[in-house]
């Protein structure tokens, strides 16, 4: 049991490090203010939750001040390419419980300026991304220069003695009406992500011959997808102790701070020792488990946290990423450690096929 407690402890305070300091950081960056001034410096970036109503900046002389989306028209990022613009939103929140039939599902609206992500630009329209502050997606269609939120609403209503819940799509009415210069656009099947969004811009400008800019794009599944090697030593199994295989790993859709889920197949073969029994000369590994990484770097620190068949459950540990190609960890099953048998590995793992961001 001291050695569970030391061993959380341990990792607590190395997951708090790494949440603390990786979170956010500073990249250089372009402000523009109302006044049509642009500023060069640096701001406190991060994958917000919440779209911002204000950002830490630090100009070229190294203050640090809190820019509001009030006096800031917008500001760009180059690494990742991002582009943020201040708009004063209007947004309407649903009920949790169950809505009475005949009475509004309508909880509360905020209204507020905020910083929302550019998507796609053209002349002729831009899609925006924002979290509303359940950190729930909102996206936001711009054309002659009037804001549509595109509406998604869920919400649940009684039935008699049951409830049902309503998903209205409202945002795909809204987008027909929006873009009637392209008769053949198709809202039928349209999901509300980013990706189906963008694409369908991207049909609607081509078929109104329009230049577009994609500002942000996130990358379909076969671009976060990841095969590779994997190195397994455990040395508290009796036999054997090492193991070779392969991991997969995909990657969730933001390039910053990417979370990731990983699956890794092994199989060990020992040298045959007669002392242990039961004797396991050959044994095949598994595990399944959910981390993340940080930073924008060539070297990315990370956490994970799983089950597998070496260290058992809650097999959490951390480790260190060069460009997601090569990394190299270490874990421990808490499960294990809670019972007295301490179960920990050193994993090393190649993704050849890996994104670097």
């Amino acid at each position: 049991m001291k050695i569970l407690i030391k061993s959380s402890c341990l990792l607590c305070l190395v997951l708090c490090g790494f949440f603390g300091n990786a979170q956010q950081e500073w990249k250089v960056a372009k402000l523009v203010t109302n006044n049509s001034d642009t500023i060069q410096g640096q701001i406190n970036f991060g994958d917000w939750n919440e779209s911002p109503r204000s950002i830490e900046f630090k100009d070229e002389q190294g203050r640090i001040t809190s820019k509001s989306a009030q006096e800031i028209k917008s500001f760009s990022i180059q690494e990742p390419l991002k582009t943020f613009e201040s708009k004063s939103l209007k947004l309407s929140y649903y009920k949790k419980t169950v809505v009475p039939q005949g009475a509004s599902p309508i909880e509360k609206t905020d209204s507020g300026t905020f910083f929302l992500e550019v998507l796609l630009r053209s002349s002729r329209v831009t899609l925006y991304e924002g979290s509303d502050d359940e950190k729930q997606t909102r996206f936001f269609l711009q054309k002659d220069d009037k804001l549509h939120e595109l509406r998604y609403p869920i919400y649940r209503v009684a039935r008699g003695e049951t409830s049902h819940m309503i998903k209205s799509e409202v945002y795909k009415a809204q987008l027909t009406q929006l873009l009637p210069e392209c008769p053949t656009l198709n809202t039928e099947r349209l999901s509300y992500t980013d990706k189906d969004l963008v694409d369908l811009l991207v049909k609607y400008h081509s078929y109104c011959k329009t230049d577009y800019k994609l500002e942000s794009h996130q990358e379909d599944l076969g671009q976060r997808f990841a095969i590779g090697g994997l190195f397994r030593y455990a040395p508290e199994l009796e036999s054997p102790k090492s193991f070779i295989g392969v991991n997969a790993l995909i990657f969730s859709k933001k390039k910053f701070n990417s979370v990731f889920v990983s699956i890794d197949i092994g199989f060990g073969i020992g040298p045959k020792q007669d002392d242990i029994e039961p004797y396991k000369e050959n044994r095949v590994t598994f595990g399944l488990y959910g981390g993340k990484y940080f930073g924008l770097g060539d070297w990315h620190p990370m956490i994970f946290t799983g089950i597998s068949n070496s260290n058992g459950a809650l097999d959490t540990g951390v480790g260190l990423s060069y460009q997601r190609m090569f990394a190299v960890s270490t874990s421990m099953g808490l499960i294990a450690a809670a019972k007295g048998d301490v179960a920990w590995s050193l994993q090393l793992r190649l993704t050849p096929f890996s994104n670097k961001r």
